[in-house]
């Protein structure tokens, strides 16, 4: 719990709002420390996803089991 409490300490160290007017520098500092806590934490495919006006989003893909018929 620890580990835990030093990491979400880390993350609201981060003063990022994501909104017009805001720099945008500070959200992606706190965008790429969660995608770099989901893959310390076992999430190895975490990527980013950049659309337009908005703030980057963190994206990772599961796999789906395997279905047998």
């Amino acid at each position: 719990m620890d580990g835990l409490r030093a990491d979400l300490e880390r993350l609201a160290a981060i003063f990022s709002i994501a909104f017009p007017g805001f720099p945008p520098d500070p959200v992606k500092q706190a965008h790429n420390l969660v995608a770099e806590l989901l893959r310390d934490a076992g999430a190895p495919h975490t990527e980013r996803l950049d659309l337009p006006g908005t703030a980057t989003v963190v994206a990772r893909t599961r796999p789906f089991p395997s279905c047998s018929a």
